[in-house]
């Protein structure tokens, strides 16, 4: 069975360890493989140890409250591809629960998870901010050569999704995250592969469909930190209220060519994300924008029927299934109606 999609857009966290390390216990970084995604889930959601993630909560980091948590472990095999692993920390004082839903793949050097927090108990909780669904050091065990491979976001424009590789300087710390509350707007992709040069790296992919941020910091001349969540939390939850963070995919790759760890993800993808049908990727519907003739508020019932008829006999040779009017076309138009699913009745007077 192929995994349904996490993402509206894939998003993957990879970080390669090659000698670009993923922080474990007892690794000898010079010499250490790509390493096995169940060791490293294993290794990193250990009892007493701190896990790849952090937030603040009632104005203290995870790191120091978490390890005294409690923590329960769940395990089942989801198909012959894929092993689930669920780790619940829950706080006896306040009984916040983090419950991290992760999945080792076993076709693929990677792993991904996802944060449930939920307030268990019948008052409100303490004040939660910064939460971070990663929170990792990558080590490197033969240069301070890490150079962080990544992309634009798309703003119309001959440069969407422009290719751009940032070499992370001593001490640096750069911060990337959309416009707009959308996940791949005008300044940033959420996919990034970070690369020690010549020896291997880790792919990153954050799954979200909204505004995510992410940080990659130098630590020390052999160590970047990297963080990825929600750009803004700073919250309280009501009894028994949850929420669910942003969705982390690390792909670890080995070699010279940062190529090799970006094709990966695509393979991953193709393999356990994209539609399939069939056992073969699945013929996409073929949709018709009429933003290329009208932009948003300009829509009204007249030119879209009018619209739709003439594209229909443009392209009746190939064909299109859907007929696409995005933003605009309810009360108070875009942006200052956004919400609002009631068609405006001046354009569109029969809905």
């Amino acid at each position: 069975m192929k995994h349904k999609a996490f993402f509206t857009f894939v998003i993957a966290v990879m970080a390669a360890c090659a000698p670009i390390c993923v922080e474990t216990k007892n690794l000898n970084y010079a010499t250490a493989p790509i390493p096995k995604p169940g060791e490293w889930l294993e290794s990193r959601f250990a009892k007493n140890g701190v896990p790849p993630f952090s937030f603040k909560y009632g104005g203290r980091n995870s790191g120091t409250l978490i390890r005294n948590w409690e923590l329960a472990t769940e395990q089942k095999e989801l198909d012959s591809y894929r092993t689930q692993h669920v780790y619940t920390y829950t706080d006896p004082k306040t009984r916040l629960q983090i419950r991290a839903e992760a999945i080792e793949y076993k076709d693929f050097p990677a792993l991904e998870w996802v944060l449930k927090i939920k307030n268990d108990s019948e008052t409100e909780s303490p004040l939660i901010e910064d939460i971070q669904a990663l929170d990792v050091n990558f080590y490197s065990a033969t240069s301070s050569n890490f150079i962080l491979h990544h992309a634009l976001g798309a703003d119309l424009s001959r440069a969407d999704f422009a290719p751009l590789d940032t070499l992370l300087g001593s001490l640096e710390s750069i911060r990337f995250t959309p416009n707009g509350g959308r996940p791949s707007d005008i300044e940033a992709f959420p996919f990034f592969n970070l690369e020690d040069k010549q020896s291997g790296g880790t792919m990153i992919a954050i799954g979200w469909t909204g505004r995510w941020a992410s940080t990659f910091s130098r630590v020390d001349e052999r160590s970047v930190n990297v963080k990825a969540g929600m750009a803004l939390t700073r919250l309280k939850l009501y009894p028994h209220e949850e929420i669910r963070t942003p969705r982390i995919m690390l792909l670890f790759w080995k070699g010279d060519d940062y190529l090799s760890g970006q094709n990966a993800l695509r393979k991953i993808i193709l393999t356990h994300y994209s539609p399939q049908k069939d056992g073969k990727a699945a013929r996409l519907p073929f949709s018709f924008s009429v933003h290329g003739t009208y932009v948003f508020n300009d829509t009204t019932e007249k030119n879209m029927v009018e619209l739709a008829k003439a594209a229909s006999e443009r392209f009746k040779k190939i064909g299109f299934e859907y007929f696409w009017i995005d933003a605009g076309w309810y009360e108070g138009g875009w942006p200052n109606g956004v919400g609002n699913f009631f068609a405006d009745p001046k354009r569109f007077p029969n809905g």
